[in-house]
């Protein structure tokens, strides 16, 4: 039977407000079930799979949630986020194609591709202005001029006539779409400070003062370069702007009303709003009046300039704050919305003719939970078992964030001689990464039916700037050793290093600086606020099952390896490719221009898992490639097996499994040896000889059969290693290799 698609199962909590796998199977297979009946396999596939990566953002919402709050004793406000909706009515920022921080981030990740430097050559800097408030105030400011001019042409006409009707009703939509933002509070906190701070700029010393006429206010200004902070001061001069309609104070007003009306009856759709909410309504309220009604210098009077400079620092402050926080927390989703993106975006960018198109299981479930399932394994086993497999199997798993490093000892106190004083030690946070041990368990359901479990680490030294600083040998190598194996569920684990890096954690950093007024009416500086951004990163396991299960396609095969479209057959996969004799490029930069070469002969010599290596070389044309792909198990010359065997027999397994029929033990047996040694392994043999960039075996390496009692053994041979594939031949029924 002809693949349809392949399937691979993310596993992974999404967005709790959704059912996860693990909850669905809880509800609807019963614990005596021995099997998962097909008309739930189904419900399952409408429920949790994606065929595109706006179909996933559509469909699991990934989310963070707002909890803002004043703080009663200095007045001060934040807002923290969270992935868990901390009360009913919390106030939910949703991630979507369109969202402006993803959108921000792919085109970073463009500008990346596109430029082709390494991470200390790119300018982060220049990438990073989109995540800034004076971007956030570009994107609002035209909505804000467009609701103004509308508002002051509603001004002008009389109630009755029919025109007034029609700027009305262009007015209320622009209303609406300021609305979807009053949600976004920390685009409305950037928003208002940018809008204070081009207030400021854009007034003049007051009227009358000896300096009126030749003295403009300076407003110092920063930007970050790689070489350091970098100041400038901006002068405008004192400008009368009566005549301009654009400011016009009666149409301003009038639309402090129409924004605080639709506020009001955004809030009252939320009546049951937690008690912290009704705290600070008021606040918010003016903080969203004032960002999308201060428009300009007549909005204000120049004597009220000390104040706008207080409420200007304060913005300021708070920006920090929650742009801090916000970034802390979206890091983790970050990974997951763009590792989705690029594993359908290796199979879209290089597929015309789409054959074996990839699917997405989306398991919305963490791992423990779904182990703790009894009826998560009987999933496993129906969906692999040969009747469902070529519709409903699995092709590979990704497990991303799996915890590098064991629990460690409890953290003591003790003296810094730094600060001269004693310190408490630090409050343990629980993890939020993955249990090895749970991944591993996970290998012995996966292993009968030879699925590749995939998993990259949570941690920043699975990255090429840390491998370069000899993370391999401190963090990574451990692991890796013990992970070698010649335990049978050990040749479908594949941990998967290092980890991409999209914004590296020691080169972001944002400043904002606080103002003050001095005797000369100049406002000059008093201080910056540095804002510390988290590294953003991509889990390798991510790109690693998007290239297995691409490649199970051949007319991806054609447009990934375009030199070899005349070796390649419609008829099978590439799963047989090796690497590094064959280079095969990732969609990602290179970050740096090459690790020791000591280190990649450790990590050859090791030969563990699936390895991405960045170097600046020809064949790589400024891409990451990868360097090794095998399993952890080892053979028995001590080394590791290549992934390819793996899928190689995996495929053997099924193909001649499902051209046997039979209706009794010989009948099966006499068609298995026929099959084994006859047509399918004539078509192997074919491909081999005639050299075809997707054939299955090389010359010397052969397939064979026999049987002993109640059991047939396909045999696999690769370089004198040979693998039986059991068989049981007592029924029709075949349950795992």
């Amino acid at each position: 039977m002809t693949l349809k698609h392949t399937t691979t199962m993310l596993i992974g909590e999404i967005n709790e407000e959704i059912f996860g796998l693990d909850t669905f199977l809880g509800t609807k297979v019963g614990e005596f079930d021995k099997s998962v009946a097909e008309h739930i396999i189904k419900e399952i596939e409408e429920k949790y799979i994606v065929t595109s990566w706006k179909e996933f953002l559509e469909k699991f919402s990934p989310s963070l949630y707002e909890m803002p709050t004043v703080n009663e004793e200095t007045e001060k406000f934040t807002i923290n986020y969270t992935t868990k909706k901390p009360y009913d009515d919390a106030t939910a920022i949703e991630f979507s194609h369109s969202t402006p921080f993803i959108q921000s981030i792919i085109r970073l990740m463009d500008q990346r591709e596109a430029n082709g430097e390494t991470n200390a050559y790119f300018e982060f800097s220049e990438a990073l202005k989109s995540f800034s408030p004076e971007r956030v105030k570009e994107q609002a400011q035209s909505l804000k001029k467009e609701m103004l001019s509308l508002t002051n042409e509603y001004q002008k006409l009389d109630d009755r006539n029919p025109e007034k009707q029609r700027i009305g009703a262009n007015l209320r939509t622009k209303l609406n779409d300021a609305s979807k933002l009053f949600n976004n509070k920390t685009a409305l906190l950037q928003l208002a400070q940018a809008t204070i701070g081009e207030q400021l700029l854009q007034l003049a010393a007051p009227a009358g003062s000896k300096n009126a006429d030749k003295t403009p206010l300076a407003l110092t200004t920063f930007e970050i370069t790689e070489q350091g902070i970098q100041t400038s001061k901006l002068h405008i001069e004192h400008r009368n702007s009566d005549n301009d309609s654009s400011n016009n104070v009666e149409g301003a007003q009038a639309l402090i009303g129409f924004i605080g009306n639709s506020y009001d009856y955004t809030v009252s759709k939320r009546i049951q709003t937690a008690e912290v909410d009704k705290r600070n309504e008021s606040y918010q309220k003016d903080l969203v009046v004032t960002a999308f009604t201060a428009t300009g210098s007549q909005l204000i009077n120049p004597e009220e300039i000390p104040q706008k400079i207080q409420q200007y620092n304060h913005y300021v402050e708070a920006t920090a704050n929650v742009m801090e926080s916000y970034f802390k927390a979206i890091s983790k989703i970050f990974s997951t919305i763009v590792g989705v993106k690029l594993f359908f975006d290796e199979y879209e960018r290089h597929t015309k003719l789409k054959k074996v198109k990839p699917r997405l299981l989306v398991t919305n479930a963490k791992l423990e939970n779904l182990l703790a399932k009894d009826q998560f394994k009987k999933f496993i086993n129906t969906v692999n078992d040969i009747n469902f497999l070529y519709v409903h199997g699995l092709t590979s798993v990704i497990v991303p964030g799996v915890d590098l490093k064991e629990k460690s000892e409890e953290p003591m106190g003790g003296f810094d001689p730094l600060t001269g004083q004693m310190f408490e030690a630090p409050v343990e946070t629980k993890s939020e990464g993955v249990s090895l041990q749970d991944v591993q368990v996970l290998a012995k359901y996966l292993a009968p039916y030879k699925i590749p479990l995939f998993f990259g680490f949570n941690s920043e030294s699975s990255t090429f700037a840390s491998l370069q600083q000899n993370a391999f040998d401190q963090d990574l190598r451990p692991i890796l050793e013990k992970l070698k194996s010649s335990r049978e569920e050990h040749d479908v684990l594949v941990p998967c290093y290092p980890n991409m890096t999209v914004i590296p954690k020691n080169s972001n950093l944002t400043t904002a600086t606080k103002v003050q007024l001095t005797d000369e009416k100049s406002i000059v500086e008093d201080g910056k606020t540095d804002i510390y951004l988290p590294g953003f990163y991509i889990d390798s396991s991510y790109i690693a099952a998007s290239l297995v299960a691409a490649h199970h396609c051949s007319g991806y095969l054609k447009g990934k390896y375009p030199d070899e479209a005349n070796r390649i057959t419609d008829d099978y996969p590439g799963i047989r490719l090796a690497y590094p004799e064959l280079v095969t490029k990732t969609l990602l930069p290179i970050e740096v221009k090459g690790l020791p070469s000591s280190l990649i002969e450790e990590a050859t010599d090791l030969g563990v898992g699936f390895m991405f290596i960045s170097e600046n070389r020809p064949a790589s044309e400024k891409r990451i490639t990868v360097r090794i792909a095998n399993t952890c198990k080892v053979m028995d010359n001590g080394r590791v097996r290549p992934l390819y065997r793996v899928l190689v027999e995996r495929f053997v397994y099924n193909e001649v499994i499902d051209n046997v029929k039979g209706n009794s033990k010989e009948a099966y047996e006499r068609q298995l040896d026929a099959q084994v040694r006859g047509s399918l392994k004539a078509n192997w043999e074919l491909l081999s000889r005639n050299n075809q960039f997707n054939r299955l075996f090389k010359e010397k390496e052969t397939v064979g059969f026999e049987t002993l009692g109640n059991s047939g053994f396909i045999k696999v041979s690769f370089n004198n290693e040979e693998t039986p594939l059991t068989v049981d031949i007592s029924s029709e029924e075949v349950k795992s290799i």
